[in-house]
């Protein structure tokens, strides 16, 4: 994912009732002049109405946005500039193309319905990557979901009610935690913090207003 821009305040993981939205508009960040500019994929895109979605590697300190490209049973593929792909399921991560050890495929049936239905307890969720060599590699997780109370958080021009809940999974040789402001109704996460694998680690991602 091309470096565009530091990820300052994309999402204000805090416990705070109130969380700021980014002030930079992400239709901005590839200006003109840029030595880089987007992908003929993604320019021809740039006129539609499509949803945006802000999207940062958390440990690079880079962000970009992305649009969505294709939407079907609930599973939605946004592309970044440089036509890295996020597949979400309600804003879920399921997969990432593009990416160095890409998660090519993930079972996350359970950690999805106990997260958009705002309940607390033990699940399992699984992950195919792509390792250093190119082979794919499956590894599963227990994982603990808890429910952290409502947050009010700002997108664009709207406030939103949220449920903020965190899902800390771990197998015998690592663990992550991901974070999700869950809108209720309908239910869908808005806004989170969600692990990408060893290489890319953890990604920042919130909907974008506009």
């Amino acid at each position: 994912m091309r470096v565009t821009a530091l990820i300052g305040t994309i999402l204000a993981l805090s416990a705070c009732g109130t969380e700021s939205n980014t002030a930079q508009s992400f239709l901005q960040i590839l200006a003109p002049g840029q030595p880089s500019g987007p992908s003929e994929r993604f320019a021809a895109m740039t006129g539609s109405t499509a949803p945006l979605l802000q999207v940062g590697i958390e440990e690079a300190g880079t962000a970009t946005y992305a649009l969505l490209e294709v939407s079907r049973d609930g599973v939605d593929s946004f592309i970044t500039p440089d036509d890295v792909a996020l597949i979400l399921e309600r804003g879920m991560l399921r997969g990432t193309r593009g990416l160095a050890q890409a998660m090519l495929a993930s079972d996350i049936s359970a950690s999805l319905q106990a997260v958009l239905s705002v309940q607390p307890g033990e699940v399992t969720r699984f992950h195919t990557f792509l390792d250093g060599e190119n082979n794919a590699v499956t590894r599963s997780y227990v994982c603990q979901i808890a429910v952290a109370g409502p947050r009010n958080i700002a997108i664009g021009p709207l406030n939103i009610d949220t449920e903020l809940m965190t899902e800390e999974c771990r197998n015998a040789e690592q663990s992550f935690t991901n974070v999700y402001w869950v809108q209720t109704a309908p239910p869908r996460i808005v806004q989170s913090r969600q692990w990408a694998g060893d290489f890319n680690g953890m990604l920042v991602m919130r909907d974008v207003e506009r």
